[in-house]
């Protein structure tokens, strides 16, 4: 099948730079912007946790990413246990519609999960692909790798985080086939897909 559109996700990188994975907050892979993967490194390969997008720059919007993991907007999860494809979640985030808490029981339960979380942020690899489409078709994209990995058997499936609100192709547009390369094998990834 002949793609329309090529995505090459270029990494891995982390939030902090260590040994030969740079930082995704430096030049000059900051700089782009498009579509992005949060993976953690396996045996198997990256296992996806995260798919996103972006039209500004990588760095500017993990910025954002960093500072609300941080400040416990997202999902903390046993950093050892998601080295294994688990999770076993330690903080439910202030996002997660399912279990509501509040700022302050995040501020109470900083001491204890002050150490976890830190960990956490240091197991996560990102991997992006700039792109420069509109924002419509570059939400479809992002979509449609999100559905496509949630769809998968197994640990692939399963990995995925819950009730993130996706873009998908409406009836009334024309679908565009993506071809997909990464510079490391990504567990789960299609060579190509439709948004």
């Amino acid at each position: 099948m002949q793609s329309d559109l090529l995505l090459e996700f270029q990494g891995p990188y982390s939030w902090f730079a260590a040994g030969p994975v740079g930082s995704i907050l430096d030049p000059p892979q900051g700089k782009g912007h498009g579509i992005y993967l949060w993976t953690v490194p396996t045996a198997s390969g990256e296992l996806v946790y995260y798919v996103g997008e972006t039209g500004r720059q990588f760095s500017i919007r993990f910025r954002e990413h960093l500072l609300a993991q941080l400040s416990g907007m997202y999902h903390v999860h046993d950093p050892a246990a998601f080295q294994l494809g688990k999770k076993s979640m330690l903080w439910p985030g202030l996002c997660d519609k399912h279990h509501r808490v509040d700022l302050c029981e995040f501020v109470q339960r900083l001491p204890e999960l002050a150490e976890p979380l830190q960990k956490f942020v240091n197991v996560f690899h990102f991997f992006i692909a700039e792109i420069d489409v509109d924002n419509r078709l570059r939400k479809r994209i992002e979509g449609a790798i999100a559905d496509h990995l949630v769809r998968q058997p197994g640990i692939v499936g399963s990995f995925q985080e819950a009730g993130i609100k996706y873009v998908r192709r409406r009836k009334d547009e024309p679908s565009v086939q993506i071809g997909l390369r990464s510079s490391r094998e990504n567990c789960g990834l299609p060579a190509c897909l439709e948004a």
